[in-house]
Order: C-alpha cells, then structure tokens, then sequence
C-alpha cells in the first residue's frame, strides 16, 4: 500500500527466490511504502516445524539508498482496546535478535531499533538488561568491571569470551588467563602500558598446559618499543584439563611505560573443527605473568557499569539515562562484576546524570514514537531487553521470587521447595503451556486457578500472609490420572485375552461334530434378521456411542448403519464393504500425501492428515458394529451348527 490506499497485490515469481522479480509501482508519489505478506507456500500445513520465517532477503526501492531498518511490534491488541488502553497497565518489552552463544554465528540485531505505536500519549518507568560485548577491546571491558592502574590489551581474545582477556595475565590468580584467537599465529602479545615508568622483574610465566592449549615455548618482551633478548622456555608437560604450568627462566629487569610479552614460537595443539572437520590450532594461553610490580600496578576503580550514562538508550530522539542496577551508594557487586565479565546479562533501570534523584521517565508520544539502542561499539555494551513499564504495580515489576529447590521432577509431576523462608508476595511461574490441568498444591492445600503469563506459561500470586512463610509447591498434571486408569483397563484387557486364548474350552459349548472347511460368500450373511423393537433398541444406543465418540451428525449414520444391518442382510453386506471402504480411503490418503511431501516423523506428523481422522474414526465405530451385529444375528457360527 501507498501512503494507506487500495492496496496492490503483486505475486511472486520464481525470479524473488533466485536473480530477483522486478516489480513496476508505476508512477507515483509516495511517503510510506507499506508492504505486507499476504499468502505463502506454506499456508495450511498442520506444522510449521523445519521451516524458517518467511521474510525477504533484499528490498531495493528505485534508487532511493538503504536506511535504517526498523521493525514495529504487531498494534493489534492496543487497536482492540482503543482508548480503554489509558486506564490499563501497559508494558513494551523488546529484545534484540541475538544469535547463541555457542553458534560462533554473528547476532542478526546489533542493536534495537523498535516502533511503538500509541493511541494516546504516555510516560513509561525505563529497565532492561544489558551484556558486555565479549569482542569489545580488553581495556574497554577492563574500565566497564573496574579494572584499572594500567591499560591492558591483547593482540586477538577468544571470540565470545570477555573473561579471557589481557588484564587475566597480571592478575596475580592462577585460575584466570588470557586467551587468543584459534589458530594463533607466531608474533601474538600481551601489553601492559602506565601512566608512568614501571621498573619491573620477571622471572617466570604460567600458562595452561592441559592438551586443549597451544602452549609457548619461545617469548620474548619489548619496552618501549625496544626488542630484549628472546627466552627459549622451559618444556610444559600436559596435564589434567586446567592444568597450569609455572615456567621459569632467568629474571629480565626492565624500566617503561609500555611492556608488551610477545610470544615468537609455541607447541601447536590442534582438534577438528566441529563444522568442517578440518584441523583447529588451539588458542595460546598465558595464565600469568611472573612480576610483582607489574601485579602491583593494576588496582581496582569505579565500574563503568556503575556510571549513568546516556549514550545506550533513546525514545523519540531523546536520550535516556540508564545504570547498571547493584551500584548504588558506592556499591561494588562481586556477583555483578562476575556476570558482566561471563557476558551474562546484567540489569539495569533509570538514573539521573546530575545525581539530584529525578530518574529519567520515557514518553511516548501518540502515534508512531522510534525505541533505539546504541551499537555494541559505542560503549562495549549491548542492550539486550528494553522494557517499558506504565502503570504496573510494583509487585509485577520486582526482582525474581525466591530460589527454588527441585526435589521431584518429572513431566507430570514436580516439586519445589524455596530454599528460605518467604516473607513477600510473588508470582510463581510453570514454564509449560497455559492449561488449566496444572494444578498447583501449596502445602497441600489446593491453590486458586492459575493465569496466563508471557503469552504461554503458568503462574500464581503466592501470598504468604496466607499460605505462611515455609512452603512447598507441588504442580500436578491432573488429566494424567485418567491415562493411567487408560494404561490399567489396557492391561487388563490384555491379561484377560492372554488368560481366554490359552483356557480350554468348555465341553458344553464345542461343536459336536466335525467340521468340513469351506468358503464363506462375501455376501452370505446367514443369521436371522432381528426384530423391529430390539433392533430400534440398539440402534439408539449405538446412535448415543456415535455422538459420544465423534459427534456431529456422524452418530447417526452409525445408528442407521445398526438399524439397516439388523434388520436386513443387504445392510450387514454394505456395513462390512463401508468398513473396509473407508479404512482402505483414509490409509490410501495418508500414504499418498505422505509420498508426496515427506512430512518428517515427529510429534506433530498426524497433524497433518486432519480430512481422515474422521472416516477413520467413523470406520472403528462401524467395526464396533459389525461385532454387534455378528453377536445378535448369529453368522456363519449359527449356520455351521444348524447344517452340523
């Protein structure tokens, strides 16, 4: 659509999967361009497992140059309400497109840029949670955590891996290290640069020697930029995963600002790439660096988490102050630190610059208001979730409840504990799909119905004040119950088969005399037709078996099938050929639209043949009926005994 008028519908070709389809807008004037997909190759399907999003690739509008790309969140349930919206708790949550950690693939989203539409103006309290970019330079994320005194860099880090970086080299813990890249290459360094001239001595570096590291045999450092002479180190036996291995040489004294360790030569040690197969040298490592003084010039300094600063997040055009949240009043989070260096999320809310406590609210404007974070390379930061809360009671917006101890797990039945008592209200949260036969049991007491939350899970207000502050949470899966009365009848049905098959028959009930084998017409139907009263009789109760099984009008046909096949032999005839008709139909579809799309074998894969699920279903009722009327008319069992 142009500018919101009639739309024009355009089809697809061939040519937008491969070189591209040239679409003809004709000549027009225009300020939004709205395109939007209206059908794919893939409506109808019973699943969408193993396909990807549809979307598009590239989009080239004339000659007009690429923009910034935004993406506005669906508007449908803010249309619905209308103004009714102004007097309701309302929250933007946005989260950027971010690849997994262990992909080694690029995040589809360096930063958030959103659209949030509102029918009326409104202010927003501003959180989120943001991560230290793992590839940011090891002295911007040594300023982020508070490491300071020095400047501290590497030649190339483990990619995704902050707490690799230089700075671990001088850090005086044997547990820590700087990394490099895989496939390292002769000439990789470390350096370590003041303010001042240090005058230093080192006698040893440790390094990981546990056969999943390159290990160095030959370094050397420079001052200033001045070469000293090489080291040829001493040989590093492998051990255990982790093991690090103090190598020692002759001390080297030295006076500069700017000492770089440059390692010339290592032991390679190589593993298959995981994707390709093909050899990987594994990263160089130095655990530390052996001298007291260059230990003893990196001292700890303000976090830059703990600064407010302005340059991640914008609503509108207009800069919004945020802080990591741990930092208040001087505070110096170890938890915080750690995670921020793992590249784990750390939280973050408002903050006022001018520190006079005025917390910086957003507002969006009515209409179409632009949500945007920084990129990654602006701060060595990245905003992964931006939430904008209004009119949201505290409760709903407060920390995580209290941790959880799981002392039964299983799909249909858990039970958790929280590990200390509780004093305050929370939201207590089942991951599974909203359904109402989860059952929660506090302290054995039967809670109140559960409510929906995210869009998908579970959850309950657990009140202390009621349930008292010790408690135990068991979540039931009540329509289990049924299954298993489902498994008990199963069985025993199949013990009283076993138990019938191998009983001996009673004398009484033999036929007395021999038997001569002989073939049965396909429509030879033999026994007696049944009255109109008995017949009208069960046909009613199959009509009731019908509509409980399958509803709908299918019921009766079961009925009329009875009716017709007790009373007369052509209806006991084309019950049987119905029967096998439409068994025959329903596995003759299914085979063919299997063989015609290979739907994989899956949970959803039945989904997918939904048309013969009913004559299926039609079909096991009519079997149903065939055995009644076998039983009630006698057959061929009567007719052997009376020729007998």
């Amino acid at each position: 659509t142009f500018d919101g008028a009639d739309p024009m519908v355009v089809d697809l070709t061939e040519d937008s999967r491969g070189v591209g389809q040239i679409i003809d807008l004709g000549d027009r004037r225009f300020t939004t361009l709205r395109i939007t997909v209206r059908t794919t190759d893939a409506d109808g399907r019973g699943t969408f497992a193993n396909l990807s999003g549809v979307g598009f690739s590239t989009l080239r509008l004339g000659d007009i140059p690429a923009s910034v790309e935004q993406i506005r969140p669906p508007t449908d349930l803010l249309d619905a309400l209308g103004s009714r919206s102004d007097d309701l708790a309302l929250s933007w949550v946005f989260r950027r497109r971010t690849a997994p950690a262990d992909s080694g693939a690029r995040d589809e989203e360096t930063r958030l840029v959103r659209v949030a539409t509102m029918e009326s103006a409104r202010t927003f309290a501003v959180s989120g949670a943001m991560r230290v970019d793992p590839d940011a330079d090891d002295a911007r994320i040594d300023e982020l955590v508070g490491v300071g005194g020095a400047t501290m860099n590497s030649s190339s880090g483990l990619r995704g891996d902050a707490a690799s970086r230089a700075s671990k080299a001088f850090d005086g813990r044997a547990a820590t290290s700087w990394q490099s890249s895989l496939n390292p290459q002769p000439g990789e360094w470390l350096s370590f640069v003041t303010a001042e001239p240090v005058t230093a001595t080192v006698n040893s570096i440790s390094v990981l020697a546990d056969g999943r590291h390159s290990v160095p045999t030959v370094v050397h450092f420079e001052v200033d930029g001045v070469a000293l002479a090489p080291i040829r180190l001493p040989e590093a036996e492998d051990g255990p995963r982790g093991t690090v291995r103090r190598l020692a040489f002759d001390p080297v004294e030295f006076t500069g600002r700017d000492v770089r360790l440059v390692i010339d030569e290592f032991r390679s040690v190589t593993s298959p790439d995981w994707l390709s197969k093909a050899p990987t040298t594994l990263a160089v490592s130095v655990a530390e660096v052996g001298s007291t003084q260059l230990r003893s010039a990196v001292v700890a300094t303000v976090p830059g988490l703990a600064t407010c600063r302005s340059d991640l997040v914008s609503v509108g055009g207009t800069a919004l102050a945020v802080v990591a949240d741990g930092f208040a009043d001087g505070a110096r989070p170890a938890d915080v630190l750690e995670s921020a260096e793992r590249g784990e999320l750390v939280r973050f809310s408002a903050c006022d610059p001018s520190g006079a406590g005025a917390v910086a609210v957003a507002t969006l404007a009515e209409g179409e208001t632009i949500v945007e974070t920084s990129e990654a390379a602006v701060g060595a930061l990245s905003v992964d979730r931006l939430v904008l809360s209004s009119g949201v009671d505290p409760t709903a917006t407060s920390d995580s409840g209290p941790a959880l101890t799981v002392s039964r797990k299983s799909p249909v039945h858990i039970v958790a504990t929280p590990r200390a008592d509780v004093s305050e209200p929370f939201w207590l949260v089942l991951g599974q799909s909203y359904n109402a036969g989860w059952q929660l049991r506090i302290n054995g007491e039967i809670a109140d119905q559960q409510m929906l939350a995210n869009g998908f899970a579970n959850a309950w207000y657990i009140d202390p004040a009621r349930h008292g502050n010790t408690l135990r949470f068991e979540f039931v899966w009540t329509p289990q119950s049924r299954v298993w009365i489902g498994l008990f009848v199963s069985a025993f049905g199949l013990l009283l088969c076993i138990g019938l098959a191998f009983r001996p028959p009673a004398p009484s009930r033999s036929i007395p005399a021999p038997l001569q084998p002989s073939l049965i017409a396909w429509n030879d139907a033999y026994g007696r037709v049944i009255a109109a009263l008995p017949a009208t009789l069960w046909s009613l109760a199959a009509t009731a078996l019908g509509l409980f099984l399958l509803g709908g009008w299918w019921g009766f046909v079961v009925g009329a099938a009875t009716f017709a096949a007790l009373r007369t032999d052509l209806g006991w005839t084309v019950l049987r050929f119905a029967t096998i008709a439409l068994l025959g139909l329903a596995g003759a579809y299914v085979t063919a639209k299997q063989a015609a799309n290979g739907y994989p074998l899956e949970f959803g894969w039945a989904g997918h043949f939904d048309r013969a699920h009913w004559p299926t279903m039609l079909a096991y009722c009519l079997i149903g009926v065939e055995c009644l009327v076998e039983v009630l008319r006698g057959g061929w069992r009567r007719s052997v005994l009376r020729h007998s």
